[in-house]
């Protein structure tokens, strides 16, 4: 019976050994490795990675939403998100969370059983329904789309609507979204199946542009941020799975191993020697254990939401419409579009339908050849006016045609032109300043609000506002005739209030900006042209005769300083111009002094000087196709002018010189410029214009697919002129300004766009409450033509718009005489617009100051990261040195250096927790006399800043008493708090383990309080440490268990600053 007692008692006391020997060491809570955490601290944390899931979740369903029109409440679709991630992340726990988990399931699942009634039925509807609005949305768009599902609606319960079926299916798909994102994120991140889903949808919504409003998509990257934080966290502080080493037979241990006290183990561990010592595992750099390391992820994750919500938060709330399509990644993402359709539809890509990708605002070369023109209806432009008529926006000019291509001009001719007529001259000038000379009143308006109709001169003054909606290059759209003098405004501006941007003339008519200038919204005053009027050329050939007779007496006078001004008036009312008579050019120079005077007639000297550099340069016609040119040219001119002896077939022969045309006749032996020709130079250059285009417009055909031609070997205008006799707006234009220069007439070639439709909007009551958006349909190319004097006029040439701006108003007066009215404009009827067409445009300037905020916000993120990461590791590292020391002192007993190290940095550490608690010494203190300060301070007995200088007399007795009162009432408070939270505290306020602090409220180590350390022996110790011979083990531990006492004593005085500095920043106590 003894026996069988002793058994087991060896066998307790062997279980008793293993079960030590197995426990893990009490090491300190400094060390992160080890840290404790309570258990609500990681269920927060793991309720903070739910967060995220559930986050990503809502987001994906509400950018679905609101891409596909779903028209769901967000409420609805925060609910049905949030019910499935709670569930699998409760599954996820633990093994009660999954029971918790099946059963709501399997009670939701009944819930539907039980209120549906055909779950089945129900559940593939459902299915459907968001199938067939996907379809639907697309199809709206214009876009390719897959047949609608057909939904029977007889085999559902009854009352089942169409909306019931959407909300349904919105709910499995979160249910499926839930599972995907909850799974890869709340145990561990995994972020391929996550970056699969999000950008999957993505891909859809943004491809086809369907994006309305920003939540979802902020909420998605507000998810994103906290999952990738959360994934760095894990994979910079999570440990690493280890191998499984192979376990090896231990052999038997002595039957006296149950004698063995378990507070002897450590001795006998430090006795072993080093071969025997089993190989130092790796410092774990996080916390062990799976729901810690997720504690700590999720509470990274949540500040990294909150950050990346904050940063979204101001652009999310500025863009409240449907997102603009960016044109420089739009025309790019046709192609993604048409590819991404017939994948729907199960069809092969149709890349012929990807609209007009050319860039009207970009300085290259352009071809005349023909092709296929189609059109996607991408918005470009948004121009606004004060007055309904077309506006021609250019951006491009060419002097020069070669090779089936309108040159950019050279930098030899832009230095030529500029050094000419000197930087920012603009050929505009010319006719700014002849309308300012016939009357400075003629092309003016009273205010911005305003417009002036000169139908009679061709042209109506207004306010132009040009937003540019989809340009990515570096030409800027200009109307085809502004005032240079006030040049570019703000948008909406007032003379004043210049263009902010950089811009600049690069050439006579193209104006160009900085590729990184994206606030392309400007003004400008234009004098739109338009010949409506009946007699608008005649009118202009009286002004430009006006103009000429002015100048003619005007030099007489400078010459003989003679005075002609009844002579000048009587000539005027000869012409016709009796409102021009009395303050005419002649008299307003005849009332300036010598110094105005030279500085008006410069204006003839200009105009004389730019239009020989324009028929220089603008009458080029390359030799390989003037001969058939030039004699369509005459037969244009013959068919408007029958009774003109112009008979093409006398012309013998014809040569080219320089570009310009010469002809030799039957009649004419000589070889005679074309100008020269009697019955040529007989027409104005109005005449010839108008001629060529009707000529064109009667004989050729408008169309965007024009035929091949016959041979390869013609040229563009051959093929055109010759052969097909169709094409679109390059073709016509180019072949009218060719036409035109053979008969002399300088003409260049411009490209832009035309404005051509304007809508009333009633909320703008005065200026630009015309507006026109213009769209990739409206690219446009014609002609514009320099009259003597007058300066560049635009010319129509494409049959499409003749009307627009040659046919001509009813008109019963004369509009010389003073009584023209301004055409009725009857107002357009209010016309229900789908709201797609309606939506504002987002400023562009705004997304990218938005963009621009948020990366510098994201850049100063990532700043602040690094640094705090390196301040943590530098924080992990002190705390762990200083607990090595204290580990290694109170462990072992060290020898040699080891020993000379541990003991050095205990006393650094005393005396840094000493200084914490104002204990310095001072000047000419003995250290016997510093120790027994130290020994009064830590008691309790003496104030630790004492006062060096006390009041004289009765004052300072009085002060010294309120003094001791006020250090015993403190020294008091603090032990009635040290006594009340002792019992209820776990570990010391250090976070040192329950081995060496009152962890039960009993100290489990000898000497823990302040009071039971001998003082004298303790600085004897350091004293002998830092100038003698050194201290013994025992004394080294004792004084590591007197900074440890010391340490929680300091700490517990602290106020709250001086803890977070003294603990966290300065590693003190």
């Amino acid at each position: 019976m003894d026996k069988a007692v002793k058994i087991r008692k060896r066998r307790s006391a062997n279980r008793a050994a293993r079960h030590e020997k197995r426990k893990a060491a009490q090491k300190f809570l400094y060390l992160p490795e080890v840290q404790r955490t309570k258990p609500g601290t990681a269920a927060i944390g793991y309720i903070c990675r739910a967060l995220t899931a559930w986050i990503g979740v809502w987001g994906l369903l509400l950018f679905l939403s609101d891409a596909f029109l779903f028209e769901v409440d967000a409420k609805f679709l925060a609910l049905a998100s949030i019910v499935p991630v709670a569930l699998l992340a409760v599954a996820l726990y633990n093994g009660i969370g999954t029971l918790i988990m099946l059963a709501g399931s399997a009670a939701s699942a009944a819930l539907y059983i039980v209120l549906i009634g055909k779950p089945v039925e129900h559940a593939v509807a459902s299915v459907l329904a968001v199938y067939n609005t996907i379809g639907d949305r697309l199809y709206a768009l214009g876009y390719r789309a897959p047949i609608a599902a057909e939904i029977n609606f007889s085999a559902l319960p009854v009352g089942t609507e169409f909306s019931d079926l959407i909300r349904t299916g919105l709910v499995f798909l979160a249910i499926l979204l839930a599972a995907i994102v909850t799974l890869a994120c709340v145990r561990r991140v995994h972020l391929l199946p996550i970056i699969i889903t999000g950008g999957s949808i993505c891909v859809l919504v943004f491809t086809y542009n369907l994006v309305n409003r920003s939540w979802g998509f902020t909420l998605m990257l507000t998810a994103l941020c906290g999952l990738l934080v959360m994934h760095a966290y894990e994979s910079f502080f999570r440990e690493a799975p280890q191998p499984k080493a192979k376990r090896k037979r231990k052999a038997k241990k002595p039957s006296n191993v149950a004698a063995i006290a378990p507070e002897a183990e450590p001795e006998a561990e430090g006795a072993k020697t080093e071969e025997s010592k089993p190989a130092e595992k790796p410092r774990s750099r996080w916390l062990s254990g799976a729901a810690k390391s997720s504690a700590f992820g999720g509470y990274a994750s949540l500040a990294a939401m909150l950050v990346a919500f904050l940063v979204l938060l101001i652009p999310t709330m500025s863009v409240r419409k449907k997102w603009d399509e960016i044109e420089s990644i739009n025309s790019k993402m046709e192609i993604a579009r048409q590819i991404l359709s017939s994948v729907i539809v199960g069809d092969v890509p149709d890349f012929s339908d990807l609209g007009y990708l050319g860039k009207m605002d970009l300085l290259t070369s352009r071809t005349t050849t023909a092709s296929d023109r189609v059109f996607t209806g991408a918005k470009v432009l948004e121009v606004r006016t004060n007055y309904n008529t077309p506006v021609y926006m250019r951006s491009f000019v060419s002097s020069k045609f070669e090779n089936d291509r309108w040159l950019v001009p050279s930098n030899d001719e832009i230095k030529e032109f500029y050094s000419r007529f000197g930087y920012g001259f603009v050929g505009e000038r010319i006719a700014k300043n002849f309308f300012d000379t016939i009357n400075p009143r003629l092309s003016g308006i009273s205010n911005y609000t305003s417009y002036s109709t000169r139908y009679d001169f061709g042209f109506v003054t207004t306010p132009v506002d040009i937003k540019l909606l989809s340009s990515s290059g570096n030409l800027l759209f200009m109307p085809s005739r502004y005032d240079p003098d006030i040049a570019l405004l703000e948008f909406a501006g007032i003379e004043g209030d210049a263009y902010g941007e950089e811009y600049s003339d690069y050439s006579d008519g193209i104006v160009t900006t900085s590729w990184f200038n994206f606030n392309k919204s400007y003004r400008a005053l234009s004098y739109v042209q338009s010949y409506r009027h009946e007699k608008v050329f005649a009118n202009l050939i009286a002004l430009d005769d006006y103009y000429n007779l002015c100048r003619d007496y005007i030099e007489r006078t400078m010459a003989d300083d003679l005075y002609y001004g009844e002579k000048v008036k009587s000539e005027i009312l000869e012409l016709g111009l009796e409102t021009l008579a009395e303050d005419n050019i002649y008299e307003r120079w005849y009332a300036m002094d010598e110094a105005d005077r030279g500085e008006f007639y410069e204006r003839f000297i200009l105009a004389d000087k730019y239009g020989k550099y324009v028929r220089d340069n603008y009458t080029y016609v390359p030799e390989s196709e003037a001969p058939d040119i030039f004699k369509l040219a005459l037969t244009a001119l013959k068919a408007s002018h029958p009774d003109l002896k112009i008979d093409p077939s006398k012309i013998q022969q014809i040569k080219i010189d320089d570009g310009k045309i010469y002809v030799q006749t039957t009649e004419l032996n000589n070889f005679t410029a074309v100008s020269s020709l009697g019955a040529v130079s007989k027409l104005s250059v109005y005449d010839k214009v108008m001629a060529v285009i009707d000529y064109l417009k009667d004989n050729y055909t408008y169309t965007l697919t024009p035929k091949d031609p016959s041979s390869e070997d013609l040229s563009s205008v051959k093929a055109f002129l010759l052969d097909t006799k169709e094409g679109y707006c390059v073709q016509f234009a180019t072949a009218a300004a060719l036409m035109l220069r053979t008969l002399g007439v300088p003409t260049r070639y411009c490209e832009g766009y035309i404005a051509p439709d304007f809508s009333y909007e009633k909320a703008y009551s005065a200026e630009g409450r015309y507006v026109c958006t213009v769209r990739d349909y409206n690219a446009h190319a014609w002609i514009e033509v320099y009259a003597d004097d007058i300066g560049w006029l635009t010319f129509e040439t494409t049959p499409e718009y003749y009307a627009g701006m040659y046919e001509h108003y009813s008109l019963s007066v004369d509009p010389r005489t003073g009584g023209y009215e301004t055409p009725e404009y009857t107002e357009p009827e209010d016309i229900d617009i789908d709201e797609e067409e309606t939506t504002k445009v987002i400023d562009t300037a705004k997304i990218f100051a938005f963009v621009i905020i948020g990366l510098l916000a994201a850049g100063a993120i990532g700043v602040g990261v690094y640094f705090v990461r390196k301040f943590v590791l530098f924080v992990r590292e002190s705390r762990y040195r200083r607990e090595m020391y204290i580990e290694t002192v109170l462990r072992s007993s060290p020898e040699g250096l080891e020993r000379r190290y541990a003991a050095l940095a205990i006393i650094d550490y005393i005396n840094a927790a000493l200084a914490a608690a104002g204990l310095r010494p001072r000047t000419g203190e003995l250290p016997s006399e510093y120790r027994e300060r130290c020994r009064r301070v830590l008691l309790g007995e003496e104030a630790a800043n004492e006062a060096r200088i006390k009041l004289p007399g009765a004052a300072g007795e009085l002060a010294e008493k309120i003094i001791a009162m006020f250090a015993e009432w403190k020294r008091q408070a603090r032990l009635r708090k040290a006594a009340k939270s002792k019992a209820k505290r776990r570990g010391g306020s250090l976070g040192i383990a329950d081995e060496y602090t009152a962890s039960k409220g009993k100290p489990s180590v000898p000497g823990a309080d302040i009071e039971k350390f001998d003082f004298a022996r303790l600085f004897d110790s350091i004293q002998r440490e830092e100038f003698g011979p050194g201290m013994s083990n025992e004394d080294l531990k004792e004084c590591a268990r007197f900074l440890l006492a010391l340490s929680n004593k300091v700490y517990s005085e602290l106020n709250p600053i001086f803890k977070l500095w003294y603990r966290h920043i300065k590693h003190t106590v």
